[in-house]
């Protein structure tokens, strides 16, 4: 394994009589990972390199190479509608099925669309023979190999449009994205030279916060259309999932006229790992890795295997000294359910800063549970 998370600091000193220039020429070349990949569909017989330190650009580029039985990368959209009734949910994964056990397939590569109509949702699991990935500047784009499934970024990652063509499942059509907050990763803005580490050997990018959204596809020859508030993150790691975390509650919303994103995860180190995002206006209002706190209603914290889901959860989020986002989340259609993993989509309501106005919104959560 080897990991690049830091600004060249262990290589520093050994090449300090390169010269300060030259210095800043390898450091930048060698901790970038590569920017366009083509990936198997077995795993690799050979260490993975983990990118944790972000670059000038590749944002939401391959960040773990190769894939092997321990690594794993993914990128990630949905859209939920305001009243949380319509949603879709697609994931493009590279894993093998012992990093992260979700993938149900011997192979490394596959695509995930969960299609909630009306509070009833269906999931198409489909195996790919194979995937690429292409960066152009921040944004990406991808295709999994007779899936018929892709999807294209611009190079500013603030408009991405996913297409969807696939006979076995009877779904074509298009989900597209256009960002209304700008991309950040986990504690800070989307600047070169920060962490994007969102907890131990797990790294994360949210280049699309918040979007407006269009779903148009048709199912089994029924047309399904709907709006929405859209987003786009990935994530990676050289480390299987239940090695390295305990629980992990995730969501992301509109509140009000408020974009919102917040990570809530205690890893099997023992230690909380927080971030949260605030937007209004396409203009980040904070970003940063403490002041969050996520608790479940009507279930223990911190939650195992066997405890029965919670009736919904409560959000703090100290976004500024004094100023607080204080939300109840509500669960109304369940995307995803299965042991120590599920997937709503919700209302939320609530106050931001010491307003007295309740605000509500809708949003897509996720609850992610290894301890037993």
């Amino acid at each position: 394994m080897k990991v690049f998370s830091s600004l060249c600091s262990t290589w520093a000193f050994g090449i300090a009589l390169l010269g300060s220039i030259l210095l800043k020429q390898v450091c930048a070349e060698t901790r970038c990972p590569i920017s366009n990949i083509e990936y198997s569909v077995f795993s690799a017989d050979a260490d993975t390199e983990i990118f944790l330190t972000s670059c000038k650009e590749g944002a939401d580029g391959p960040k773990t190479t190769p894939i092997n039985e321990t690594s794993y990368d993914w990128w990630y959209f949905d859209v939920v509608s305001p009243d949380a009734k319509n949603g879709i949910v697609v994931v493009f994964m590279v894993s093998s099925p012992e990093a992260f056990a979700p993938t149900s397939f011997a192979d490394n590569t596959a695509a995930y669309i969960f299609l909630t109509v009306n509070g009833t949702t269906t999931v198409d699991l489909l195996p790919a023979l194979g995937a690429s990935v292409v960066t152009n500047g921040n944004g990406a784009s991808g295709n999994w190999t007779i899936t018929g499934i892709d999807f294209i970024g611009n190079e500013d990652a603030t408009e991405y449009t996913i297409t969807i063509d696939n006979k076995l499942v009877a779904l074509n059509g298009i989900v597209t994205f256009k960002s209304v907050a700008p991309g950040h990763y986990p504690c800070n803005a989307l600047v070169g030279g920060v962490s994007e580490s969102v907890a131990a050997h797990i790294g994360w990018v949210n280049v699309i916060p918040d979007a407006n959204s269009t779903v148009e596809l048709t199912q089994n020859g029924t047309d399904i259309a709907f709006t929405g508030y859209g987003y786009h993150d990935k994530n990676w790691s050289d480390m299987p999932f239940v090695s390295a975390v305990s629980s992990w509650y995730w969501g992301h919303g509109r509140l009000g006229p408020y974009s919102l994103v917040y990570f809530d995860t205690l890893g099997t180190d023992g230690k909380e790992y927080l971030s949260g995002y605030l937007a209004l206006d396409g203009k980040i209002v904070s970003s940063k890795c403490s002041g969050v706190k996520v608790r479940p209603i009507g279930s223990p914290y911190p939650p195992t295997v066997t405890d029965d889901p919670p009736e919904g959860l409560t959000l703090l989020y100290e976004f500024e000294t004094g100023k607080y986002v204080n939300v109840t989340i509500t669960p109304e259609s369940v995307s995803y359910n299965g042991v120590g993993s599920q997937r709503w989509l919700a209302t939320m309501k609530g106050t931001v800063d010491d307003s007295a106005e309740i605000l509500t919104g809708s949003l897509y959560l996720e609850m992610l549970v290894t301890a037993i």
